[in-house]
């Protein structure tokens, strides 16, 4: 009984201590949306219009920082918006390759090691956060994505969480920066 007891008083330090590990970081580096593994699902738009659609995405963090305000929805000062291996990745899709008859996947852990081992910033020695597209599903306008709070040196994640939003607007960038926007806002660690 008493090991029982030893062990789940140590699981509960560990994770206190993990949450309390995320809430201490005051300061991240930003590298936007990833959607280089997203599963499309029920998209109509030509390949070009949906890679061009989905490519320009992280640029709303710039032109639109008022809206796309990372410090206000998730609580932490940006040093950088890293967004440059984030849009290489995206300019690299292939949609006919991403393009599915299954509404929903669930990213493996390989696919998101993946994308976390694509990133780099010019001053990435601390904490980076990346949103990494897991299901754009237009059928039933929802969208699915996993916020990642990583280790910029060792690429080993802090924190991670599935998230959706609702995706609306007008156009392929808009209607899925719509969902970006909604999960933004309604954020909660």
């Amino acid at each position: 009984m008493k090991k029982i007891f030893f062990i789940f008083l140590l699981s509960i330090s560990v994770n206190c201590f993990s949450q309390n590990d995320l809430t201490s970081i005051r300061e991240i580096n930003f590298y936007g949306v990833d959607f280089s593994h997203a599963n499309l699902f029920g998209l109509e738009e030509s390949p070009g219009t949906i890679q061009s659609g989905l490519a320009r995405i992280n640029d709303l963090f710039i032109s639109e920082m008022k809206k796309y305000d990372i410090n206000r929805y998730f609580k932490k000062g940006v040093l950088n918006y890293c967004l440059q291996s984030t849009d290489e990745n995206n300019d690299r899709i292939v949609v006919e390759r991403l393009v599915s008859e299954t509404p929903f996947i669930e990213l493996t852990e390989d696919k998101i090691s993946a994308v976390l081992a694509s990133l780099a910033c010019k001053d990435g020695n601390g904490v980076g956060l990346v949103l990494i597209a897991e299901n754009l599903n237009k059928v039933e306008k929802k969208a699915s994505y996993r916020v990642i709070f990583f280790d910029e040196s060792t690429k080993r994640i802090l924190y991670k969480k599935n998230v959706s939003g609702r995706p609306f607007g007008f156009g392929i960038r808009n209607f899925w920066a719509g969902s970006i926007f909604q999960l933004m806002k309604e954020w909660k660690y």
